[in-house]
Formats: C-alpha cells, sequence, structure tokens
C-alpha cells in the first residue's frame, strides 16, 4: 500500500485498503487464501451484508467502504486485522522474540518498537500506524513491491495448486478485446449459418447481439483460447456469468468446437489461432488435421472436464442452464 506523503493512517483506512485490493482475488476468481486466513471471511462477510456485486470497481468498493466505515461489520474488520498483521509483519526486527510465546509478542513490540529501525510505529491508542518513510525503502519501492507480489504469489500457489494463472488473479481485470477470435467466429457463421449454437440450440446466424463466451469462465482459466470459445446471444452471456453450465451442454460444445476447429484448418489466415489447439492438446498441424471427431472429443474433455471439477470445488456457481 502506497501512502504517498501521509506520514499517520488510521486503521480503518489501511483495512479498507486492504479489502479493496483482495476483494477480486477472493470475490471474483475464489482464491484460496488458507485456513488459517481470515480476509476471506471477512471480505464475503461484507459482500453479504450490503448484497455488493462481485464486479464493482475497486474505487467505488472503496469510497463504499469510506462511506460505511463506522458500520460495526467494517469496524469489526478492523479489529481482526489489527489483532496480528501490524505486529506480524515488524517481527522481523525483533529477533530476540524467536521462541516467545505468541501472546506477549504484541505487547513486547510496543513497548520496544521505539529502540528499532522498524519502517513505522504502532499507535494502538490512536488506532493509526506512523510510518517513518526509511530512505532506502523509497528509493527502492518498485524492488520491495516485486519483492511482496513473489511471496504472496508463491503462498497462494501452495494454497491453489490446482488453479491456472494465479498470478493473474492478484488485481482487477482489465478490458479484455476479443475482435480476432470474433472475427473467425463471424467467419464460421458466414460458411455454416445453420449450425446449432451450445445454449440456446438456435441457429447461429439467427444469435441476437452475438456475444462469445468462455464455456469455462474466464475468471477461472485468465485466457481467450479458442478452444474454450463460442458464440452466444448477449442475454445468454450476461446470464450465465462466471458460473458453469451443466453437463449437458459439454457434447454440443465439442460438436461445434470440432467443426469449428476444421474450418480454421481451411483457413489460411488462422495459422496463428490454430496455436491454441497444438499447445492445449499437445499436438502438430498434421495430427490435428488427421484428428478424427473421437479423439478431438477426448482431447477437449481432457482439457475441460478437471477445470470443471476444480472450478466447482473453488466455489464457483454449477449447474448453469438456461
Amino acid at each position: 500500500m502506497k501512502m504517498n506523503d501521509r506520514e499517520v493512517v488510521t486503521y480503518t483506512d489501511i483495512c479498507i485498503d486492504m479489502l479493496s485490493r483482495l476483494w477480486y482475488p477472493v470475490i471474483y476468481f475464489k482464491i484460496n487464501f488458507g485456513k488459517q486466513d481470515q480476509f476471506a471471511r471477512l471480505i464475503l462477510g461484507i459482500k453479504e451484508h450490503y448484497q455488493l456485486n462481485d464486479n464493482i470497481y475497486p474505487s467505488d468498493l472503496i469510497e463504499f467502504l469510506r462511506e460505511h466505515h463506522d458500520d460495526r461489520i467494517i469496524q469489526d474488520a478492523v479489529k481482526v486485522i489489527f489483532r496480528f498483521v501490524p505486529y506480524r509483519f515488524l517481527r522481523p526486527w525483533f529477533p530476540e522474540l524467536s521462541g516467545v510465546k505468541d501472546g506477549l509478542i504484541n505487547g513486547m513490540i510496543s513497548i520496544n518498537q521505539h529502540t528499532k529501525a522498524v519502517p513505522y510505529i504502532i499507535d494502538q491508542a490512536q488506532q493509526q500506524i506512523i510510518l517513518r518513510k526509511d530512505p532506502w525503502i523509497m528509493e527502492n519501492m518498485a524492488y520491495v513491491e516485486a519483492f511482496t507480489l513473489n511471496k504472496l504469489y508463491q503462498y497462494l500457489s501452495k494454497r491453489n495448486p490446482n488453479v491456472p494463472g494465479v498470478i493473474n488473479k492478484l488485481i482487477k481485470p482489465e478490458h479484455r478485446r476479443l475482435g480476432t477470435q470474433t472475427k473467425y467466429w463471424k467467419g464460421f457463421i458466414d460458411a455454416h449459418p445453420h449450425t446449432k449454437s451450445v445454449f440456446e440450440q438456435t441457429d447461429l446466424q439467427a444469435l441476437p447481439d452475438l456475444s462469445i463466451d468462455h464455456f469455462v469462465p474466464w475468471s477461472f482459466t485468465t485466457h481467450d483460447q479458442l478452444w474454450n470459445l463460442h458464440p452466444v446471444s448477449r442475454r445468454v452471456n450476461s446470464s450465465k456469468g462466471n458460473r458453469l453450465p451443466t453437463n449437458d451442454y459439454l457434447m454440443p460444445f465439442i460438436d461445434l468446437q470440432y467443426d469449428f476447429m476444421q474450418h480454421l484448418l481451411e483457413q489460411s489466415s488462422a495459422k496463428k489461432m490454430l496455436e491454441d489447439y497444438y499447445h492445449a492438446f499437445d499436438v502438430s498441424r498434421e495430427e490435428l488435421m488427421m484428428m478424427e471427431h473421437d479423439g478431438f472429443q477426448r482431447m477437449l474433455k481432457k482439457q475441460i472436464n478437471p477445470m470443471l471439477e476444480v472450478a466447482s470445488n473453488m466455489g464457483f456457481g454449477s449447474g448453469w442452464e438456461i
């Protein structure tokens, strides 16, 4: 958390900043922070209490929490976080506390913090942190941030071993563009207008407000590879959100994907796009060209089924259908 030129920061301000930074990893991406971590419980409680949207913008979330900073649920979060967090961060500056009972740590740090070159002072009475602005930290902030993110990534990777793209799930996703993928799907629809859509079972050419959907939600995969995409109406895409479709849709999706892959193989301009299939299936272009429907089905199920299972276990809503 950067505080610019501020030298004193209240517990509440720090708590709100921390909650807003962890909102998307917890709510949108459903990352597991470990059994002992309290942030997920606090954030889920706040979301449920205020009925906030999963996709709330960080700036809007911060503004909302500041407006409600005196509410009991926010102040309870402050108490939970500041019971241990600021003290545990300072422990490396107190090697003499190794082996000391946990219940004594806070008091001993409070008593001796003024005698150490710690980066901040904990003012428990005023519920605030007093920054000391260490010159080395200020001059090397980029390295400090990179080190912190790397440690956070290592921590989360151990607790989310089967989750793809953990490093991409630490911040709110930027706006994604699917222009190229949409162009190839439109080319397929022009060539095969009466092929049925996966969810609506409507002719693709008849889909209103064409949208490109991630069969396994993007908030789980964090990629836009072609083997996980298909055209739907914008209304259906919005209805599905980041939920997992019922298993009844898997075979229609695979059938459509097979036809789409065959179409791409006929397009000289699609060589680059086909790399998504080469890498996912670990095959060459020649092997993909020779692949029959049964083999394609096995390959795509091998990709998708484990993802659906892991995503379901993480808490993504399952069994979605029109």
